[in-house]
């Protein structure tokens, strides 16, 4: 809509000033050669120049407004075009702020687990020592047991001798 609205007030501001251009020369013609004789004088002298100022002047607002027009058409594409890049802009700033808060919480949450695990693998490391202490302890119990126990002494049956048979 306002690139038609723009096109149609580009060609209102030339026909302005060429109807500026043309009713120029065509009021130096009315005055030198379609003016009747008593009024010659008349538009040659301060009157005419009034309506030459007049008419120069309402020519001039005609073609100041539709360039105004054009000028606040061009602005507020200008603008239209700052704010998205503007936005654009914003939201790509938005989107790294998130990113880096993101990865901070990753971070974060890396660490925690880290700190976990350690943590986890200090509990587990003490209840391996513990549990080593409590099967060493174990252990040494047992051996003062065995220890104290005397072995039965199996007896050993000796072999009896042999004899000889009786000689006949």
């Amino acid at each position: 809509m306002a690139r038609t609205v723009r096109l149609a007030l580009d060609l209102a501001l030339e026909a302005s000033k060429t109807i500026k251009k043309l009713g120029s020369s065509s009021w130096k013609y009315l005055k030198v050669e379609a003016a009747p004789p008593m009024t010659v004088s008349a538009l040659k002298g301060p009157l005419g120049k009034q309506i030459e100022d007049g008419a120069g002047k309402i020519v001039d607002t005609i073609i100041n407004i539709l360039a105004g027009q054009i000028r606040s058409i061009d602005q507020a594409a200008e603008q239209k075009k700052r704010d998205k890049e503007a936005a654009l802009k914003a939201l790509e700033e938005k989107q790294k702020a998130e990113a880096k808060k993101q990865e901070e919480e990753r971070k974060a949450a890396a660490a925690v687990k880290a700190k976990a695990a350690a943590e986890e693998a200090k509990k587990s490391a003490e209840a391996q020592k513990e549990k080593e202490k409590k099967e060493a302890a174990a252990k040494k119990p047992e051996a003062k047991k065995e220890e104290k126990k005397p072995e039965p002494k199996k007896e050993v049956k000796k072999p009896e001798a042999k004899k000889d048979p009786p000689k006949k």
